[in-house]
């Protein structure tokens, strides 16, 4: 799953992959904060969990819990805390501004809309901006793996995209946000004022869980509230 996830996230070969690394000693570079390291450092997460039900697949539309739809390189603490809903991934809302800049990959999205929305923001290469959203506090002191200086409430809300466009799916997305909210909505740490709205779940009608062609079709009807901006332009708040 890691060579894969490598392969898959670094535009590599996996058969190449394979016989010139036999799987070992693989680096993955974490895709929020852009660490890079080997498996005590940047796990190979699973998003929806290796031990999901059936039925939960089902409702997420996976075949294989092993897809790259389901993955995302994490740097283990992150990793630990999404597992354990303390922390959830989010796309960047339409209706904040937002600057994502990717100098490895020479990708540079520069956001702003008026509009509220469930669908999010597509880079230059296709793919869906996100964010860590964090639902336990205490998880913001605590590093990103072990032994570094750097702390997960450091990358809280920064915008981040998957390289070459490969956004894991929407659905496993959506979905572990939902449960992620209602844990923390039990275990108080957040109110019930603040499950998000915009998000949706994939029980309900969420443009996240759609097709792809009926997802552009709802993005083509928000087009019209979107504002383009290039980049070095001033955000217009009331744009």
């Amino acid at each position: 799953f890691r060579m894969a996830a490598k392969a898959w996230f670094e535009n590599k070969n996996y058969r190449e992959l394979s016989a010139t690394t036999g799987g070992k000693n693989l680096e993955l570079k974490c895709v929020i904060t852009g660490h890079t390291g080997f498996a005590n450092s940047v796990k190979a997460a699973h998003l929806l969990p290796h031990c999901a039900s059936a039925n939960e697949m089902a409702k997420v539309g996976l075949t294989d819990i092993n897809s790259m739809k389901n993955a995302l390189p994490l740097a283990s603490n992150i990793e630990a805390a999404y597992d354990l809903r303390r922390v959830c991934i989010m796309p960047v809302s339409l209706a904040s501004p937002a600057l994502l800049q990717d100098k490895e990959n020479s990708r540079v999205v520069n956001v702003a809309a008026s509009c509220q929305t469930s669908d999010g923001v597509l880079t230059t290469d296709g793919a869906l901006l996100l964010k860590l959203v964090i639902l336990d506090a205490t998880v913001r002191d605590e590093a990103i793996y072990p032994g570094s200086e750097k702390t997960i409430g450091e990358f809280e809300g920064k915008p981040f995209a998957c390289p070459y466009g490969r956004t894991p799916s929407t659905k496993v997305l959506s979905y572990h946000v939902e449960k992620a909210y209602e844990r923390a909505i039990r275990k108080a740490w957040i109110s019930r004022d603040e499950k998000p709205q915009d998000f949706g779940t994939p029980l309900r009608n969420n443009v996240l869980s759609l097709p792809p062609n009926e997802r552009s079709e709802m993005q083509d009807q928000v087009k019209s509230a979107a504002c383009d901006l290039k980049l070095g332009d001033e955000v217009d708040e009331d744009c």
